[in-house]
């Protein structure tokens, strides 16, 4: 081997080592990245998750307002709501009782 070859077989070798060496940190890098998105994805997820419950709880909200509203009738006062309501109430107490014998 000349020397010439040995200078290009150092040259290599030395080029080789820095290229695993940011191999390697890159991988590293790669590595902490990875699991920074894993963990924010599982915060988004759990963000989701209670979004999810309270936009349930809201429709769930509205539904009874809704009810609450058609009960209640046009410029009707929270009291005559409730006298109506109770009607009603009995209303469907006395045709359970006929149903009943």
């Amino acid at each position: 081997m000349t020397a010439e070859d040995r200078i290009v077989l150092e040259t290599f070798k030395v080029r080789l080592n820095d290229f695993v060496k940011q191999y390697d940190e890159l991988k590293c890098q790669f590595e902490l990245f990875k699991e920074q998105a894993r963990l924010e994805l599982g915060e988004k997820n759990r963000e989701i998750v209670a979004l999810s419950a309270r936009v349930e709880e809201l429709e769930n909200r509205c539904d009874e307002l809704r009810v609450a509203r058609s009960l209640a009738g046009e410029g009707e006062s929270p009291s005559d709501a409730k006298r109506r309501l109770s009607g009603i109430v009995r209303e469907i107490d006395k045709c359970i009782a006929l149903l009943g014998g």
